[in-house]
């Protein structure tokens, strides 16, 4: 669900912007109840290289959450992840975050709560899923919902630094595929930091973070644009290719700022939108 394996890790932590002194809520342990398997084993939503994630309900309002275990012997970076998701609750495109579990045991991480989104089905299993019939409009406004939703992290003065179609997590049971960033581990201010865990074969890294470059805004765009690829391939949304090209040049200094992205999207959407309408005129109804 959260992320397969994420192979990238960052020098620094995320500073200033007050998120460091940020109070945390904390949750009591016996206020959330896990959900088992036919084995009585926790119901396992997600795994990935900093942990697994399970299902649960908060006991008092039955709601599902979702909660994520680390394995990380830094208990820095979990509390770096966890405020970062409930200093970014208030933009709506991350998951809420309901708090941390801190365990009885000095040797035992804590445990992060936060809203259990679209059922925990990410972008990755939408577009792989032969069965989305998604039209172009939808997909089309997924995107724009993407960047609508990277322009307001940015200005909140946050870097995501790793946006994959794994770490979007997307409800199909509203109107127009709701989405999330989730997996916010690697997130940083807009100084942006140097990766000292990569792998070349990672394609959302943009290439001057893969050269130990620091993060940036356009490396952000990079990752999105990468998004927008697999998009386009698989569902052949012919009309992102012009916006494509714009997001994953190779010098960082020649991608298009999020703001003219989002200008550029709204476009497209207008002139699918037309186009439709033209061919939905041209249709004879059908008595």
């Amino acid at each position: 669900m959260f992320c397969k394996l994420r192979k990238v890790r960052c020098k620094k932590k995320i500073k200033s912007l007050c998120i460091e002194s940020l109070p945390l809520p904390l949750l009591d342990a016996g206020s959330i109840l896990f959900s088992k398997t036919k084995t009585s084993q926790r119901w396992q939503i997600g795994k990935g290289f900093y942990g697994s994630v399970y299902l649960a309900r908060i006991k008092q309002t039955s709601e599902l959450v979702a909660v994520k275990s680390f394995n990380v012997d830094d208990k820095k970076e979990i509390y770096n992840e966890a405020r970062v998701l409930c200093y970014l609750s208030k933009t709506g495109v991350v998951p809420r975050f309901l708090g941390l579990i801190i365990a009885e045991s000095q040797n035992a991480s804590p445990l992060l709560v936060q809203e259990f989104f679209g059922k925990g089905k990410t972008l990755s299993m939408l577009v792989k899923d032969p069965n989305s019939f998604l039209d172009t409009m939808s997909w089309l406004y997924i995107c724009v919902q993407l960047v609508r939703g990277l322009k307001k992290i940015h200005e909140m003065g946050v870097l995501l630094n790793d946006i994959k179609m794994d770490n979007i997590l997307v409800d199909k049971t509203v109107l127009h595929h709701q989405v999330r960033f989730i997996d916010l581990g690697c997130a940083s201010t807009l100084k942006g930091v140097v990766f000292d865990i990569y792998d070349e074969t990672l394609e959302h890294i943009a290439p001057e973070v893969k050269c130990q470059f620091k993060t940036s805004t356009a490396s952000d765009v990079y990752s999105l644009g990468h998004v927008f690829q697999e998009i386009c391939l698989q569902w052949k949304v012919c009309s992102l290719k012009s916006v494509i090209i714009t997001c994953v040049s190779e010098k960082a200094q020649k991608r298009i700022h999020v703001k003219n992205l989002l200008e550029d999207l709204k476009s497209l959407q207008h002139e699918a939108s037309y186009e439709g309408c033209k061919k939905n005129a041209r249709t004879p109804c059908q008595l």
